[in-house]
């Protein structure tokens, strides 16, 4: 043991921590910093720092950095003592008390709580009481933990809100709409199935500063994960399972949407996700008279200073000096596209051309991937053990079959459901120029027309500096 003198000439440092600061405020940690500094006062210690960790469990394994610092500077011999409000806020779990104990043991450590008093792991006696109330913290935590997750699975099994952060769409406690931001996730909902994609959503949202529940802004991830849980039409899922009956908390969306929008973020040849923000509505569209598409790139600016952005041909781009083909300054060319695809909606035969009678595109779309949905669904199900081969195989076998009907069916529709729903509207110029996202006009134009850039002078016989008849526009 150390004498007396020895003590009263210890340099400590304070350790203050708390679990959750649900507020923010930090006012856990500073009360208990006052108490200790009291302590050291009384002890007639030095504090020579203060170390916190707020908002940090200890039984959670995270890093600490204060504690971490608190270990460097016992080891480096900054400090030989430790003042704490309790020995729990230093640990929770014996994977970190024991390495503490062979620390103080080396460094010749004092350990004093305001609370709980004397820890002392000099003596066999002090170790021993150290290591039971090690044990004893850890078994509180592993009851604790036990009775949260059957807490959880109970609220689970009946449809009850399981408690965590606010949900997205919903006021806290989660079983009250929050009606403008359930809205939001309504329509992300219908333009994902409309082919939008999700990082021009997500740039929508930034700009209009949509954020998380927490206070963030939203990412391509973050916007996937909330429009494919199944919350959002009150159904319940633990750890990746759908759980049979319905939630008590009110949907947002049908059944049927989460299904298609979990069918469309899910399929590898249909996502729309990690698509790089269109730009311009003919990359990719547009085509060169070699029959490869057009993609934009920059080419400097013009001599107003405006950047100045031309299409050019995929092929030629990447094979330069071979043949003749097609490049055309992409702001004229669009609006001149974009003009006669209005012009040709706006005609009466519209309707006839784009509106297939008795075709419903947009039911047959919706079903088509509510089938996806349930494909995805089973073959979940077979991976967690919840049907057999034989009955993966039966079930796929006959989804696949409706699904291929639906394939069918659409292939006889030319236009997609955009085109049908376009050309119904009343004022069509003004949807198409202050509704409609670039990626979907992008797919109206591929469903209308091909278009094709042709080599030439770009300059107009009549003046200016935009060719009309080097742009072929053939209608389907």
């Amino acid at each position: 043991m150390n004498s007396k003198d020895d003590v009263s000439a210890r340099q400590a440092i304070v350790y203050c921590r708390i679990s959750q600061d649900r507020d923010g405020t930090a006012l856990g940690v500073e009360r208990q910093r006052q108490d200790c500094e009291a302590l050291a006062v009384q002890l007639g210690w030095n504090v020579v720092r203060v170390e916190t960790d707020n908002d940090i469990s200890a039984a959670s394994g995270k890093r600490r950095p204060g504690y971490e610092a608190l270990l460097a500077a016992l080891e480096d011999g900054t400090a030989n003592a430790v003042l704490c409000w309790h020995t729990d806020r230093l640990h929770r779990r014996l994977i970190d008390l024991i390495p503490f104990i062979d620390l103080c043991k080396r460094q010749a450590v004092e350990v004093r709580s305001v609370r709980s008093g004397h820890l002392d792991l000099s003596s066999a006696t002090g170790q021993t009481n150290a290591l039971l109330a090690g044990v004893l913290a850890h078994n509180e935590i592993e009851q604790t933990r036990e009775r949260i997750q059957r807490q959880k699975l109970d609220a689970a099994a009946t449809g009850k809100y399981r408690g965590g952060p606010r949900p997205f769409g919903y006021e806290p406690g989660g079983m009250v709409i929050r009606e403008s931001e359930a809205e939001l996730i309504r329509d992300a909902t219908r333009r994902v199935l409309a082919g939008v994609s999700l990082r021009s959503i997500v740039h929508e949202w930034a700009a209009a500063s949509i954020n998380t529940s927490l206070g963030k802004p939203f990412t391509v991830t973050g916007l996937r994960g909330l429009l494919i849980r199944w919350r959002n039409a009150g159904r319940i899922e633990r750890h990746g399972v759908l759980l049979d009956g319905k939630a008590q908390w009110p949907p947002l969306v049908s059944e049927d949407e989460l299904r298609a929008v979990r069918s469309v973020l899910s399929d590898p040849s249909r996502r729309t996700t990690l698509k790089r923000q269109r730009q311009w509505l003919g990359s990719g569209v547009y085509r060169c008279i070699c029959g490869s598409t057009m993609r934009s790139s920059g080419t400097g600016r013009t001599a107003k200073g405006q950047r100045r952005t031309v299409y050019r041909c995929r092929w030629a781009t990447a094979h330069p000096g071979q043949g003749e083909h097609s490049s055309r300054g992409a702001e004229a060319t669009d609006l001149f596209v974009e003009t006669a695809i209005v012009e040709r909606l706006q005609q009466p035969e519209a309707v006839k051309l784009f509106v297939p009678d008795g075709v419903d595109v947009d039911e047959l779309r919706l079903k088509r991937d509510v089938l996806g949905g349930r494909l995805t669904e089973v073959a979940d199900m077979f991976a967690t053990g919840s049907i057999t081969s034989d009955q993966l195989r039966t079930i796929t076998a006959r989804l696949t079959t409706e699904r291929d009907s639906i394939d069918s069916e659409l292939s006889r529709v030319r236009a997609s459901g955009d085109l049908a729903d376009i050309v119904l509207s009343e004022n069509i110029a003004e949807r198409w120029a202050n509704e409609l996202d670039l990626d979907v006009r992008a797919r109206i134009v591929d469903a209308m027309a091909t278009v094709t850039l042709l080599p030439g002078n770009s300059r107009a016989p009549e003046g200016g500096y935009f060719n009309e008849d080097l742009v072929r526009i053939e209608w389907h």
